[in-house]
């Protein structure tokens, strides 16, 4: 809960400050929100690996000649984790620069992002197992949009390297790929 607090202050922050930024250098068509399809391929590196499945919404404002800020939130599920039983859920938000270069209806970005991942499974801990856990994300990726109007983009493809730390039992290191496709909507002011 103290994630999704968080996530909620941040992105109250940030949209007017990115906001006030881009009207001053940038055309109105530099901020979008998207909202994708993004399924991990989560390698535990203890030889535990399976897909989750979920979706996204990120907040992107152009500020200077192809760099900008974005704030990302993802929601991911596994069920019954390669047939344990074990059900696993995480809410990551995240945020840092992306620079983007486009040509005509076709834009390509690269990002680095920072920020917290909360989930909820059964995690291994000293003195017995919790539910809940909390660690730090890395996350390095890009992505291509195309334009299909003046106010909509298609997303094909995302792709991303998204590292955590949720204790596992073993090296409490994940390393995932997260994948995605979706719709951009260009805001104007």
């Amino acid at each position: 809960m103290r994630t999704v607090l968080c996530s909620i202050l941040f992105l109250g922050i940030m949209a007017p400050a990115t906001a006030a930024l881009a009207q001053s250098d940038q055309p109105a068509h530099e901020m979008d929100l998207a909202l994708t399809y993004n399924p991990q391929y989560r390698d535990a590196t203890n030889g535990n690996k399976f897909w989750t499945r979920g979706g996204g919404g990120e907040f992107s404002a152009g500020l200077y000649r192809g760099l900008g800020v974005v704030a990302a939130v993802s929601i991911n599920y596994a069920p019954n984790i390669n047939g344990t039983g074990v059900n696993l859920t995480t809410y990551t938000p995240a945020f840092g620069p992306r620079y983007t270069w486009s040509h005509h209806k076709v834009a390509i970005f690269g990002e680095g992002l920072v920020g917290v991942s909360e989930g909820t499974s059964v995690f291994p801990a000293t003195g017995g197992a919790q539910t809940t856990a909390h660690t730090f994300a890395a996350q390095a990726g890009g992505g291509i949009d195309l334009r299909l109007s003046k106010d909509v983009a298609f997303r094909p493809i995302q792709a991303s390297w998204l590292r955590t730390g949720f204790p596992n039992g073993a090296s409490n290191v994940q390393n995932s790929l997260q994948l995605g496709v979706g719709v951009v909507f260009r805001l104007h002011h």
